[in-house]
């Protein structure tokens, strides 16, 4: 069953809430440790801003682990680099991952699972220049993306699909923005003219504090173009945790359906206890739960694996991804 962060009163519907986390500052890395992580321990990454930052906070904090009897351990990564280097080096053995990088690192011999979804990418193409208005109008211009990550391949697949050429095939020039939100300051700045906004809360203050427009949804564009939702973020999981210790990771979604049920029950005590693990200010995060930018959801594979399969067939048919491994990549609770 899906569980969606819903604020009452304020959506019509749990399908309704659209939700981002603000721009959260770098905290110390928790229990960090040195070499490769026992399989017996759920561990788990997070980058400094965005969606990820949402949910293993809390599960860590507010003993959720305890409760379904796993020991969650949480490291902060500033870089995508080092997000993804780290779970393939074994430093943690599950991870927010797009899908798409954790197909290419199944097809690279890493051996792992996606066990759920985490949450809807509505990413935005943002602009300060009055003549960009569509995905077209990127051609010859310099754009600023997240190379590597999840959000860019998403974004990457519409804009193959819309014109028959990979962003950077379309751009006169492509800037990397590694971090979450890194992309809408190239474009302040005058280092792009055009950017991939994809953590809502900075982004939508960045735009509303600045002189900048969002001007394509890339999830409406996706939905339009596929017939199906899109997806930022899967939970990947090594498999040796799941052959040692099935239990703790089906207790991990099970304690990403309770933060939710936490943000939809008190929103305004779960953002204070979310801040004082994240260091971060109240009301971005406030903001972005009613930001309509962004839908989270802890998902079972149940709910969510036939629009799954239709964005890694995308994938594969835009040359994104080399191979689909199949339904080897899945396990089901």
């Amino acid at each position: 069953e899906h569980s969606y962060l819903f604020v009452p009163g304020l959506y019509s519907s749990r399908r309704e809430l659209l939700a981002g986390i603000g721009s959260v500052t770098t905290a110390s890395v928790a229990g960090c440790l040195s070499g490769n992580e026992s399989s017996e321990q759920v561990s788990t990454a997070r980058l400094s801003t965005g969606a990820t930052s949402l949910i293993a906070p809390l599960i860590k904090s507010e003993g959720i682990d305890e409760e379904y009897d796993f020991e969650s351990k949480i490291f902060v990564r500033d870089s995508i680099s080092a997000y993804y280097g780290d779970f393939v080096g074994g430093t943690y053995n599950t991870l927010p991952s797009g899908p798409s990088a954790a197909v290419s690192r199944f097809n690279e011999g890493l051996d792992l699972s996606i066990i759920g979804s985490f949450n809807y990418s509505s990413m935005w193409w943002v602009s300060n220049d009055p003549d960009i208005r569509s995905i077209e109008d990127l051609e010859g211009e310099t754009v600023a993306v997240p190379l590597g990550s999840g959000a860019f391949a998403l974004a990457d697949a519409v804009v193959r699909e819309r014109t028959g050429q990979s962003v950077e095939e379309l751009a006169g020039e492509t800037i990397n923005a590694p971090g979450p939100g890194g992309s809408p300051p190239e474009v302040l700045t005058g280092g792009a003219s055009v950017g991939l906004s994809w953590e809502p809360a900075l982004s939508s203050f960045i735009i509303r504090d600045n002189d900048l427009e969002a001007i394509v949804n890339v999830r409406e564009q996706y939905q339009s173009l596929f017939d199906a939702d899109s997806f930022n973020l899967v939970w990947a999981v090594r498999n040796d945790l799941i052959e040692n210790n099935p239990e703790a990771v089906s207790g991990l979604l099970q304690a990403g359906q309770d933060v939710a049920d936490m943000y939809n029950e008190d929103l305004d005590g779960t953002i204070s206890k979310l801040i004082e693990q994240t260091a971060n200010e109240p009301e971005p995060i406030r903001e972005a739960f009613q930001s309509n930018r962004l839908e989270f959801s802890m998902d079972a594979l149940e709910n969510s694996r036939d629009a799954m399969d239709t964005q890694l067939e995308v994938y594969r048919d835009l040359g994104v991804v080399d191979e689909l491994p199949g339904g080897e990549i899945y396990h089901q609770f």
